[in-house]
């Protein structure tokens, strides 16, 4: 009972939480939020370029889509709602009404998927409720 505990003086338990701290967020900072960033900035850059170029923007959705599959993700929620979403105020001006109307083709059959998406789980939902039912 009169032993004292050992406990390590402050500045050594600062360091061995930033080192455990560290070794978690790094990584998963280099995996996940990194490669996002990168792509992003380079989706600035052809569009910056492309725009001083005297063409067109590009859409980003199909890359987008292109590097969730990369990934191995599904889409559903990985993909933007809306398409070029994060174009700045001043692109959105520039856009002549046959690209609006893409886009606006674009979100129909977009909100027709995810109206699709959520018949879908509304059927699952109540499936699961009537097994509910049964077992309880």
């Amino acid at each position: 009972i009169s032993r004292g505990e050992r406990v390590p003086p402050p500045p050594v338990q600062t360091l061995a939480c930033t080192v455990v701290l560290v070794a978690v967020v790094v990584p998963a900072w280099r995996l996940y939020i990194l490669p996002t960033v990168m792509h992003e900035m380079l989706m600035q850059e052809e569009r910056r370029s492309s725009l001083a170029s005297g063409g067109k923007a590009r859409a980003v959705a199909p890359a987008v889509a292109d590097d969730d599959a990369a990934r191995g993700m599904s889409g559903s929620l990985a993909a933007p709602l809306l398409a070029g979403s994060a174009a700045s105020s001043q692109d959105r001006g520039d856009s002549s009404p046959s690209d609006l109307v893409k886009q606006n083709m674009a979100l129909v059959r977009r909100n027709a998927d995810l109206e699709a998406s959520i018949r879908g789980i509304r059927e699952e939902l109540a499936e699961l409720k009537q097994m509910a039912i049964y077992l309880s």
